[in-house]
């Protein structure tokens, strides 16, 4: 994993702090907060910031190759 890069091109302002997300996990993070009734936001991604949520996708194993 340590060659795979995972651009994060937003930054969102999650309650508990800033999270860097791609574009689809930003748009998650917002539905998410929507659908709680919060006021999340959105803003252009710090140079050179990987996608917390790829990442741990990339460390997760997946489920059809669970049963491999």
């Amino acid at each position: 994993m340590g060659d795979k890069v995972f651009p994060a091109t937003q930054t969102v302002h999650w309650p508990n702090g800033p999270i860097a997300a791609c574009d689809k996990h930003a748009s998650q993070a917002l539905g998410l907060a929507a659908l709680m009734g919060w006021h999340v936001v959105a803003s252009e991604g710090a140079p050179g910031a990987q996608c917390a949520n790829c990442i741990r996708e990339a460390v997760l194993p997946q489920p059809d190759q669970e049963s491999k």
